[in-house]
């Protein structure tokens, strides 16, 4: 079987905030209840309202899969979340997912959703970007 070479994209839905925590460097770490189905190479960071815009991308340096206080021991600091909030954000779980930023790329202009994933609503989640669109996204904003 071959090994597949094209780059696995998801787009997830983050706070502008915290979206623009990761573009600048300062959140290292996106905390989620859900894991991905597969693994992913690439997130895209879709800032929601009221910017509901896609503003880059980073690559995805590893997920660490745990409970949500050894979450918070060995991330934490890196979140740019406050305790409390972590905490309500994962009550009621016995696990958590924290999907470590790698190299991140900020687009030139912000796109709108449909444009730069082909997905008309953003995702409650995370949504897999199409192939030819991810492949693209990442060509056209590392020329």
């Amino acid at each position: 079987m071959a090994q597949r070479t094209d780059p696995r994209v998801a787009v997830l839905s983050i706070h502008p905030e915290y979206a623009h925590g990761i573009l600048a460097g300062t959140k290292r770490v996106e905390f989620r209840r859900r894991a991905f189905g597969q693994p992913v190479t690439h997130v895209v960071v879709y800032a929601t309202a009221p910017e509901s815009r896609v503003l880059g991308y980073f690559a995805v340096d590893g997920v660490d899969v745990a409970s949500p206080r050894e979450l918070w021991r060995r991330h934490g600091g890196h979140g740019l979340i406050s305790k409390e909030k972590f905490v309500e954000y994962f009550a009621g779980r016995t696990a958590g997912y924290a999907i470590r930023v790698g190299d991140v790329v900020r687009l030139e202009t912000p796109q709108k959703l449909r444009v730069a994933t082909g997905h008309e609503t953003p995702p409650q989640s995370f949504a897999y970007v199409p192939p030819k669109k991810a492949q693209r996204l990442l060509a056209a904003s590392s020329s």
